[in-house]
């Protein structure tokens, strides 16, 4: 069992969907008002940071994407609760405390901010419907298979937040 967290591809799949799944259980406790135990907040707030960090360290690609969906958040002003706060401190303390800088990839994270950005503020102007399209990213997807044409190296991006997004939404049902 051991053995099987030491293949990159797994830890990384891994903590993907608990970044999404615990990302989802914060939200719940907060816009939905669901209530599973006493603390609830801020344990899945310490969660959701937790396995942000561990995803984002995983590989400078998937750094550049979540940090570019965190920042994105931060100026659309959706990290509005305490537990959010927390988990985007957890992940960008880490990220700072132990990435490489020097491999940032900035132009990953610019196009990402800026697609991310653009998409999320059109829907808030109401320029653009909720739609499946929307609501799941879909824009994004088609963003990363593109780079994928180029460079293969974005595969992990694209299984990473298919897991995260797909482990996001399924935590709705809980």
């Amino acid at each position: 069992m051991i053995q099987l967290f030491n293949n990159p591809l797994i830890l990384i799949s891994v903590s993907s969907i608990l970044f999404g799944f615990f990302t989802k259980l914060a939200d719940l406790t907060n816009e939905h008002k669901r209530h599973f135990f006493r603390g609830d907040k801020i344990i899945f707030g310490i969660l959701y940071g937790i396995f942000g960090s561990l995803t984002i360290l995983q590989d400078e690609l998937l750094g550049a994407f979540y940090l570019a969906i965190i920042l994105h958040w931060i100026i659309r002003k959706k990290i509005d609760y305490p537990n959010h706060i927390l988990a985007v401190v957890i992940i960008t303390v880490s990220f700072f405390s132990y990435s490489n800088l020097a491999k940032f990839e900035l132009a990953f994270f610019s196009i990402t901010l800026i697609l991310f950005l653009l998409s999320g503020l059109l829907k808030d102007k109401k320029i653009i419907r909720k739609t499946y399209f929307t609501d799941f990213n879909i824009y994004a997807f088609i963003f990363i298979i593109l780079l994928i044409f180029f460079n293969r190296e974005y595969t992990i991006v694209l299984i990473s937040y298919l897991l995260n997004t797909l482990f996001y939404s399924l935590a709705k049902k809980v």
